[in-house]
């Protein structure tokens, strides 16, 4: 299958622009599947928080699906991210898309939901992943590496002929969009921005200067 063309108009986008984060992200396995394999390679953004100190963190994560109000991504009770969340839920999403010359920036709210995702996605993942997450005590400072990689092979011992299970502190959050805005690169640095803002339920819709 070729590259996805460049987004240019209007009517390349869905009314529904949930709908666009959704086919945007199948058109980056599209391009990226010479590379990887699309059934177990997870795009990644670049997920903002509000740091409890007033500051803006960061970090990159796995997108882990679209749901109907949203996008989906995994934490760990007891992280800085979740207690970030926790006391502001007011999050950015930034997904950069380079063999398409696209970027995707989402601004809302996330919180925790339940989701079969959840499990299905960490069973998806190597074996070695899903002990690491387990082993790991997320955010909390590490005194010794080794005492780390001693429990990480604890876990891969203990489940040598079992699923590792799902950690009971993982979980699912759902980011709810107020704000999605689509760009496309150009060249000549005339980009096209389309932006999605919520207004009452309904999306209203503008263009911007790149």
């Amino acid at each position: 299958m070729s590259i996805p063309a460049p987004v240019t108009d209007w009517s390349q986008l869905q009314q529904d622009p949930i709908l666009s984060i959704q086919q945007w992200v199948t058109d980056s396995l599209y391009a990226l599947s010479e590379q990887f394999n699309p059934v177990d390679f997870y795009p990644e953004f670049t997920l903002g928080t509000l740091a409890l100190d007033g500051s803006v963190d960061a970090r990159v994560m796995k997108h882990r699906g679209v749901t109907k109000q949203g996008i989906l991504f995994f934490a760990k009770d007891g992280s800085d991210k979740q207690k970030q969340i926790t006391a502001n839920n007011t999050v950015s999403a930034v997904y950069y898309f380079k063999p398409l010359g696209r970027q995707l920036i989402v601004t809302g709210t996330a919180s925790p939901i339940e989701t079969p995702l959840l499990l299905k996605s960490f069973q998806s993942e190597n074996r070695d992943w899903q002990a690491a997450l387990t082993a790991s005590k997320q955010s909390e400072p590490l005194a010794d590496y080794h005492s780390l990689e001693a429990d990480w092979g604890q876990t891969l011992g203990f489940h040598e002929r079992a699923l590792i299970p799902l950690p009971p502190t993982l979980k699912a959050y759902e980011i709810v969009p107020k704000k999605i805005e689509f760009w496309q690169k150009v060249e000549t640095g005339l980009h096209h921005r389309f932006l999605f803002t919520k207004k009452e339920k309904q999306w209203s819709k503008e263009r911007l200067y790149p």
